[in-house]
């Protein structure tokens, strides 16, 4: 396999694995630096998340409210979070890329070799992407 090959192979296998794993949410329950205690279906990126799993034997005025019992804000505010998750994955995977190799595939499927002066304002511009979406 050709350098052009096993590279194209490796930027799409970054960029596409990140999204594997957002189809394996669950429910997670984290506490933040506060002391807070939180419940997302991503688990968070800077500490660790303990996966939650129901049990069968939780009667039924314990179980989760309805959709509809949770407010908006709160609805928001949870997929606003789930959005900046899935954007550092994506954000992580890309600077690793630039990190990684000195070609990328532009979205119409060519391979641009980069400059070093072109891979690193890339990689900085990567890693203010992680700055902004992981923190």
């Amino acid at each position: 396999m050709n350098r052009r090959i096993r590279n194209g192979v490796l930027l799409t296998s970054l960029l596409v694995l990140p999204m594997a794993f957002t189809h394996a949410a669950g429910l997670y329950k984290w506490t933040d630096a506060e002391g807070n205690v939180h419940y997302g279906q991503l688990p968070p990126t800077d500490r660790a998340a303990k996966k939650l799993t129901p049990t069968k034997d939780v009667p039924a005025t314990q179980q989760q409210p309805d959709e509809e019992a949770i407010p908006e804000e709160a609805k928001r505010d949870a997929k606003q979070l789930q959005i900046k998750q899935q954007n550092c994955e994506i954000a992580k995977g890309n600077l690793q890329t630039y990190q990684n190799s000195s070609q990328i595939r532009q979205a119409d499927g060519t391979i641009v070799s980069m400059s070093d002066e072109m891979r690193a304002q890339k990689i900085q511009e990567g890693q203010e992407m992680v700055d902004k979406f992981c923190n």
